[in-house]
């Protein structure tokens, strides 16, 4: 799965938020440094013993390497999962789709050039600045589009980047 959607936009306590549509939970982990504590704030998942796994069965201060292994062994289907890793919230919900939560703008562009490479992130950021608030669609072989709401990205009513 290749991220194919963003979203930056500025919150109300002046932090950075990240929107990236067509990702999962393991490939937003990669990006983060292995031996980092994870405090999980939300879990819920399809699977296990149960058929429900949730917050209360998760281990309590693993690593993100740890909780890579955790979501890529077992049998679980991710629903929601929400995590502080150092001073950056990670939000994914039906393990395809991702919030980020950064400290600093120029921390939510390093992540996105993490994510696609120095050469797509030098097309992509600009575009993310310029249009802050604005979903950006970049799906291989498409022209870039950009949608003023989700319900537009969702519609296909776009404007040419």
């Amino acid at each position: 799965m290749a991220p194919s959607c963003f979203l930056l936009s500025d919150t109300n306590d002046s932090k950075s938020s990240l929107y990236v549509g067509e990702i999962s939970t393991l490939e937003c982990l990669n990006h983060f440094d292995s031996d980092a504590r994870v405090v999980l704030v939300e879990f819920g998942a399809n699977g296990g013993k149960t058929g429900w796994v949730s917050r209360d069965e998760m281990p309590a201060g693993a690593s993100v390497s740890e909780w890579r292994r955790l979501i890529s062994v077992e049998d679980i289907e991710l629903i929601d999962f929400k995590v502080d890793i150092g001073a950056t919230s990670l939000s994914t919900h039906d393990d395809g789709e991702a919030h980020l939560l950064f400290e600093h703008e120029h921390l939510a562009l390093a992540f996105v050039e993490l994510l696609m490479g120095h050469s797509e992130a030098l097309k992509l950021v600009p575009l993310l600045v310029s249009n802050k608030g604005c979903y950006i669609s970049c799906k291989a072989g498409v022209d870039t589009r950009i949608f003023p709401t989700f319900e537009a990205y969702l519609a296909g009513v776009w404007r040419q980047a």
